[in-house]
């Protein structure tokens, strides 16, 4: 009974530790980012996971918005996912480009738009952040226009990246 009860929590664990990532696991998730100073109703969020297919971690880079009366339109998120609204990442100047696979919801419980994104561990943004470098996220239409920008010092948080663990 013992040996089965083992056997059963070593494969739930094994299982559990390759499930796949969803948007649904940013919903109310505690973000590390500090706020921007341009944009004081977003915050943005570094995570590691495993991905289902392959088994190798991955950081999630995640970025939620508060949405005001004022704020961006609530279509932004399945814009994002369609690929008509652009993420450009920034580190210390430096343009890397949108990254990894996209991921766009609308949190209408909470008000919040939330855009995504899984790269590897290789990624140069991801090693910029680990050395706690200054981060923009520029959202831009298809025509290359801004529509505005996130600005976010992760210095206070690259401690914790460099300790985040594939769960």
């Amino acid at each position: 009974m013992t040996r089965g009860l083992l056997f059963f929590c070593l494969a739930f664990f094994s299982l559990s530790a390759h499930a796949d990532w969803t948007m649904a696991t940013y919903h109310g998730h505690p973000y590390a980012g500090a706020h921007g100073g341009q944009d004081g109703a977003a915050k943005f969020a570094v995570g590691m996971l495993c991905k289902q297919d392959t088994g190798q971690p991955v950081y999630v880079l995640a970025h939620r918005r508060f949405v005001t009366a004022s704020g961006p339109a609530t279509t932004l998120p399945a814009q994002f996912e369609q690929g008509e609204l652009l993420r450009e990442f920034r580190v210390d100047g430096v343009h890397f480009g949108d990254l990894g696979a996209r991921h766009g919801s609308y949190d209408a419980d909470n008000n919040l738009l939330i855009f995504a994104s899984a790269v590897p561990l290789s990624s140069p943004v991801v090693r910029a952040l680990k050395q706690g470098r200054e981060l923009d996220v520029v959202y831009l239409n298809k025509a290359g226009e801004v529509l505005y920008v996130s600005d976010f010092s992760l210095k206070g948080s690259a401690a914790t990246l460099n300790r985040l663990r594939c769960p």
